[in-house]
């Protein structure tokens, strides 16, 4: 089985008002419907997969 890891983002901001990016990687092997219970924030799912010596990104679909 390929090793997956899923990366998902949401926004939030600071005391001072200012907007940030939040980048999660998740451990390896975690289903989306286990993530989406866990962090209600998540908007956007992305995969990682490992090619032996290295993660990338899963290419969408057009």
């Amino acid at each position: 089985m390929l090793e997956t890891r899923r990366v998902t983002s949401h926004t939030a901001k600071t005391f001072d008002e200012e907007e940030l990016t939040v980048l999660v990687v998740w451990e390896p092997n975690v289903k989306k419907e286990d993530l989406k219970k866990q962090n209600i924030f998540s908007k956007q799912h992305e995969v990682l997969i490992f090619n032996g010596h290295s993660y990338d990104f899963k290419q969408k679909r057009a």
